[in-house]
């Protein structure tokens, strides 16, 4: 089964309701354009999804795209303490959805956070088998949650 691989800035610019498309996987993306390029690319070869890229987790909340959220990949560029709080509204926002959390560097207190608030936490930069795995397991949760 095929599905559109579509690279917006926001997701107003998917259709005219701001919604995301019903089928194929939709991931966020609140981090580096390092990030979104490989990710993307990973996702072209899947064949599957609907990339949402945002510059900030702050546009995320302020324009929240209309539908089931996948993966959300954050940058670790805030406190641990804002991080958990961003954590938190996602889970709120979308109870089945993904976190990874992307560090410049090891940064214990990040790392913490991001895992006691369920997040996958990987060191950057991050190598395109290492998107490749994470893309993986989210299509194969994606299609557990479809069949359930």
């Amino acid at each position: 089964m095929l599905y559109l691989l579509e690279i917006v800035v926001s997701p107003r610019s998917l259709n005219r309701s701001g919604s995301i498309p019903p089928d194929g996987a939709c991931i966020v993306i609140c981090a580096r354009s390092g990030e979104a390029d490989q990710i993307g690319r990973c996702l072209s070869h899947l064949e599957a999804g609907c990339l949402l890229e945002y510059e900030q987790v702050s546009d995320l909340v302020r324009n929240v795209p209309a539908g089931e959220v996948d993966l959300v990949v954050l940058a670790a560029d805030m406190s641990p303490m804002v991080l958990r709080r961003t954590l938190k509204w996602i889970k709120g926002q979308w109870r089945r959805c993904m976190c990874v959390v992307v560090s410049k560097g090891t940064c214990r207190g990040l790392e913490i956070a991001a895992r006691e608030c369920g997040a996958l936490y990987l060191d950057g930069p991050v190598r395109p088998k290492q998107w490749d795995g994470v893309l993986c397991g989210l299509k194969q949760l994606r299609e557990a949650k479809l069949t359930s």
